[in-house]
């Protein structure tokens, strides 16, 4: 059964984050009430206060940008990320770097890492893998898994750093312990068997499945 507009007012004037939420969406669509887009945005602004992480990524850039001006090294994140793909604001790569490099700058990893992929791709900012490779570094040193293992890609393609096989293996195992499914693959039987020996179930099938098409391959 539907909530009633009065009911949903009454909720979302006492402070209910979902309540508001499902307000600004019925005066979005004027659904029992007027068409009303400045109440929707109001809406949605009182439950992003509140925290709620739903309500600020349908603000999207309106909302990360204020948070943003206010020092919130998370909200520069999120603010470089909508600007990257065009959320809630004009899409404009170079803005999107300007706000990922702020928060880079703090020690954000994902920032770090976003960052990273925008010097190896040439988003926003001129091509420059050395500094991709800075970039997945230092990510990378703060644990975050996606940089560990495009580090290890550079380490085994020798771009923007050299060539170092073991060390590339050494990351792909720590993105792997991590469960970063594309680092086991990379790491292929050896990462499957050390955790089949330890009676991992997963491990045990998915060694089944490399030795399978093994077989597979040989029959040709």
């Amino acid at each position: 059964m539907e909530i009633s507009i009065e009911e949903l007012q009454k909720a979302a004037e006492s402070g209910n984050a979902r309540a508001q939420i499902q307000l600004a969406e019925r005066y979005r669509h004027g659904k029992g009430v007027e068409k009303n887009q400045k109440k929707t945005n109001q809406w949605l602004q009182k439950a992003a206060e509140l925290g709620s992480y739903e309500a600020q990524n349908r603000l999207g850039g309106k909302w990360w940008l204020k948070k943003a001006k206010e020092g919130d090294v998370d909200a520069q994140y999120e603010l470089g990320k909508c600007y990257e793909v065009g959320l809630g604001v004009k899409k404009d790569l170079k803005k999107s770097v300007e706000w990922y490099q702020s928060a880079a700058e703090q020690g954000h990893d994902y920032a770090q890492f976003s960052l990273a992929l925008c010097y190896e791709e040439g988003n926003g900012v001129e091509k420059d893998q050395k500094k991709a490779v800075e970039f997945y570094k230092k990510a990378a040193e703060q644990e975050n898994r996606e940089a560990q293992f495009c580090l290890a890609l550079c380490y085994n393609r020798g771009t923007g750093i050299r060539k170092n096989l073991k060390k590339a293996e050494e990351l792909y195992l720590k993105a792997a312990k991590q469960g970063l499914h594309e680092a086991k693959e990379m790491l292929g039987i050896k990462w499957w068997q050390n955790e089949a020996e330890r009676g991992d179930a997963e491990a045990q099938y998915q060694l089944g499945q490399c030795y399978e098409r093994r077989r597979s391959k040989k029959s040709f």
